[in-house]
């Protein structure tokens, strides 16, 4: 099992449908994804996680994203490639 870190901030924030592509970005893959904030872990495969997460976020914190599993890469590839996009 792999376990992969991405550091990322979000500049301009996500709006409540861009939050809800991640959600669906990220069910697509087997393996466990979280984001960290101040060591505090969100999955980000659920809704009200990671609303209560952005909403209580001010622009230009950084995150930890923490993916375990067996397309754990993969996964790290797509939500990376989200992220870049929507900033």
């Amino acid at each position: 099992m792999e376990q992969v870190t991405y550091d990322f901030s979000m500049g301009s924030g996500l709006s409540v449908q861009k939050i809800l592509n991640l959600i669906q970005v990220t069910s697509l893959f087997d393996s466990d994804v979280y984001i960290i904030k101040n060591e505090k872990a969100y999955n980000l495969k659920s809704v009200l996680g990671v609303m209560n997460l952005f909403f209580t976020t001010n622009r230009n914190q950084t995150f930890t994203v923490s993916i375990k599993g067996e397309d754990a890469e993969y996964a790290l590839k797509e939500i990376t490639r989200f992220i870049h996009y929507h900033q």
